[in-house]
């Protein structure tokens, strides 16, 4: 291994550092990106309105709401509501806008009955307008679908308006991945190189 290294460090190095600049071109030459996040929390509300959360329909009603948070979750994720998100941001509805609104959005549990949306976008106004259609989409549409079933369970936003911030970027960690995957590149090239060449 150690005479590999030293027969091919000029390689090696002159790779990696190529790799590294252009690692460091990605950085200033991809567009800023910004995150909106918010959340959102589930309950269902005590019937009577007297009761409190230490009885046992307090319980239940917890529980209750501990369960539907997975429903939203499954809302927020669903073809449905980013469909509705899109129109109302006047955008075209087709596969590749719906598989790119999917890779823009992310939904996770933080808690038994608290959601927290990410939505990342290419301007603040636009990140935080997308959060927003996502969100209200998802609150009207539990809402009509519990009027049915179950009114007491409703969904709350935590705040009205997502934090909005720019994505973390870092030119040294662009630069320093750009040089190691040129090095291991690198590697592997030169080592089957070797390989087929011992074996001849």
């Amino acid at each position: 291994m150690l005479n590999f290294f030293k027969a091919n460090a000029l390689s090696l190095l002159l790779v990696s550092l190529v790799f590294g600049i252009a690692g460091v071109g990605l950085y200033y030459g991809l567009p800023v990106k910004y995150v909106a996040s918010g959340s959102m929390y589930v309950k269902r509300a005590i019937e009577d309105g007297k009761g409190t959360y230490f009885t046992y329909e307090g319980y239940y009603n917890q529980q209750t709401a501990i369960a539907y948070t997975n429903t939203v979750m499954g809302l927020l994720e669903s073809v449905d509501i980013r469909s509705k998100a899109l129109q109302d941001l006047n955008m075209k509805v087709n596969e590749f806008s719906l598989r790119k609104l999917g890779k823009q959005v992310k939904v996770k549990k933080t808690g038994n009955q608290l959601i927290t949306l990410n939505v990342i976008g290419t301007s603040p106004q636009y990140a935080q307008a997308l959060w927003t259609a996502l969100a209200l989409n998802t609150v009207n549409t539990a809402e009509t679908l519990n009027k049915d079933s179950d009114q007491f369970l409703t969904i709350s936003l935590v705040n009205q308006a997502p934090v909005v911030k720019e994505a973390f970027r870092n030119v040294w960690l662009n630069f320093f991945a750009g040089v190691g995957l040129g090095f291991l590149s690198t590697t592997m090239l030169l080592g089957v190189k070797t390989y087929l060449k011992e074996q001849k």
